[in-house]
């Protein structure tokens, strides 16, 4: 189950959709739409941080995609990263040393 909750003073919802390259912080969820231009998605690092969720939705109906890359040669299910495409989410939970597990997609 995804942690990903209020936390006092922090809304776990970035009012802002995501247009250009942008780096993830812990316990958020990210509306994205690159209609515009595919760009990144940056995670933190997963090392230290188990349990924590970051959720990302492509918030467009095609033409560019966004890629989700981890921190330095950490990785997203063992690869070294995640395309999303036109209305996909993925839920990514860190796994507390070098990778995050993907729910979704």
């Amino acid at each position: 189950m995804p942690s990903i909750g209020r936390r006092s003073g922090d809304e776990p919802v970035d009012p802002n959709v995501q247009l250009t390259t942008f780096q993830c912080r812990l316990e958020r969820v990210y509306r994205c739409d690159p209609t515009s231009a595919g760009f990144d998605a940056h995670l933190p690092t997963a090392s230290g941080v188990g349990g924590k969720d970051v959720l990302l939705y492509a918030e467009h109906d095609g033409g560019n995609d966004i890629t989700i890359v981890p921190s330095g040669i950490e990785t997203i299910a063992g690869q070294p990263n995640l395309v999303l495409t036109a209305r996909q989410a993925v839920i990514l939970t860190s796994n507390g040393v070098s990778d995050w597990m993907k729910f979704g997609v």
